[in-house]
């Protein structure tokens, strides 16, 4: 019986959270005026694999990537790192912190942008029909700044950063 519902209680955070990080991403892309194109982007595409990697404890890493269009310029990244040592039950999230972090970069970036989003795993993840292995951009000229907690579930926690 115990394990039952320590399976139907996981199987429900690595959702909530994944779906948190999607939704994250679409408030970041919208505050930076991409909303056209986040609503054109495939984002149940990126719920199911960022569910199954939570559910394997093999994601490491959610990267949105926002570049100059028609360039290969990254002009930003909101990254959010992902921590399976979180031992408090309580399902948690912060909306606001996607919009705080997306304004801070919405200064500082302009012009005609395009996205893209990075899910990084651990080695042995399973894999999921529509994702591949790519480079990161080059982040090396941006500076790092971590904004705070962005969704959190049993067992399973997330954490907001930006470079700009």
């Amino acid at each position: 019986m115990a394990t039952t519902t320590r399976t139907v209680v996981r199987t429900r955070t690595e959702v909530y959270v994944g779906g948190k990080i999607a939704y994250a991403m679409q408030v970041i892309l919208t505050e930076l005026g991409l909303g056209a194109l986040s609503r054109a982007y495939d984002w149940s595409d990126v719920e199911r694999a960022l569910g199954t990697w939570l559910g394997e404890a093999k994601l490491s890493y959610a990267k949105l990537e926002i570049y100059q269009r028609g360039t290969s310029r990254l002009l930003a990244t909101f990254d959010v790192d992902i921590d399976y040592s979180v031992g408090e039950p309580s399902m948690r999230h912060d909306a606001e912190l996607s919009r705080l972090a997306a304004r801070k970069v919405a200064l500082q970036t302009s012009g005609s942008l395009s996205f893209r989003v990075i899910l990084g795993t651990k080695p042995g993840a399973r894999h999921v029909d529509g994702w591949s292995s790519t480079t990161l951009g080059d982040a090396s000229g941006l500076r790092k700044r971590t904004i705070g907690e962005l969704a959190r579930g049993p067992g399973i926690g997330s954490e907001l950063g930006y470079r700009v």
